[in-house]
């Protein structure tokens, strides 16, 4: 029996995909078409190598390893993710790749960094072996929008709205400053949102960004005119996802969070949509509370470990 380290080529999507989709979730599952760039040479401005363990014709394990992740990139830190078919699994292949993918890197690595859900975990041998410790923690979440109910927080609504707060689409205000307001509304969220880096990334979202589904954008306003909670939800490469649901300061913990994500996610149901998915960092955040409120479905959890 012969073990050999390579790049894949065109006859193994189908391998590739299925060892893939094992340990993953099933929104992230992909068809072998998908994979057909693992073949070819990547057109990226960052480093990335993918590989497979090849044992004797068979494709028994796949790799990737890069130097950036979401484009962000420090130097002497590579992110590894590998997958090995189930029985194979714990037999030291993954751990033989994860050397194989770090042997010709320049600079040579100084911490090794992958992500992996968190009941995956013992499929994935080379987190025992090489000794990664969890950096932080992020989250998942999916709902079928079959099963929301917004009805239930409007006494929230009518709550607020007594108290001076607007629940508007974002399209019908005729504020030209509102882009603005919205983009500051972000920021200043962004700020105090629980993150460690390199997980969530510093870009603000923008509502008006063409991988947002204008119709679903929803507004909390003053009667003054303040703009004080922002939600939407942006298309994704398989499925929708909630983009950032930001409420300021001031305004935290009175249930604007939960009707503005309630009423974005009603509009998107109302344009065909059947499933969403959400996600974030930190493990007890008020979003994710939120999400649990409307019915999202969390998934376990997502561990960031390294090893340096």
């Amino acid at each position: 029996m012969s073990l050999v380290f390579q790049k894949p080529t065109a006859s193994d999507y189908v391998a590739i995909a299925e060892i893939y989709n094992a340990q993953n979730e099933p929104d992230h599952h992909h068809p072998p078409e998908t994979f057909r760039g693992w073949s070819e040479t990547p057109k990226s401005d960052f480093y990335i190598k993918r590989y497979i363990a090849d044992l004797d014709g068979e494709v028994i394990a796949i790799g990737i390893c890069r130097d950036d992740w979401w484009s962000y990139t420090y130097p002497g830190r590579y992110w590894v993710n590998l997958y090995v078919r189930h029985d194979y699994r714990n037999q030291r292949v993954d751990t033989q790749m994860l050397y194989y993918a770090l042997k010709d890197l320049k600079p040579p690595a100084q911490e090794v960094w992958t992500v992996i859900r968190e009941d995956f975990l013992e499929q994935a041998g080379f987190i025992k072996d090489e000794g990664f410790e969890v950096q932080g923690r992020t989250w998942g979440a999916h709902l079928n929008l079959a099963t929301l109910e917004p009805e239930k927080f409007q006494d929230v609504q009518r709550r607020l709205e007594t108290d001076g707060v607007r629940f508007l689409p974002y399209q019908t205000l005729d504020d030209l400053g509102k882009h603005a307001k919205v983009q500051a509304l972000h920021a200043e969220a962004k700020r105090d949102m629980p993150l460690f880096e390199p997980v969530v990334t510093a870009e603000f979202d923008d509502v008006e960004d063409e991988a947002t589904l204008p119709e679903t954008v929803m507004v909390a306003i003053t009667d003054s005119g303040e703009i004080v909670g922002v939600s939407s939800v942006d298309r994704g490469d398989t499925m929708l996802h909630f983009g950032l649901t930001a409420v300021t300061a001031p305004h935290r913990n009175r249930g604007i969070g939960r009707v503005l994500k309630a009423l974005t996610a009603a509009a998107t149901k109302d344009l065909g949509h059947v499933h969403i998915n959400s996600g974030g960092a930190g493990t007890d955040t008020p979003i994710l509370r939120v999400n649990r409120a409307l019915g999202f479905e969390i998934e376990p959890a997502w561990l960031t470990l390294a090893r340096h």
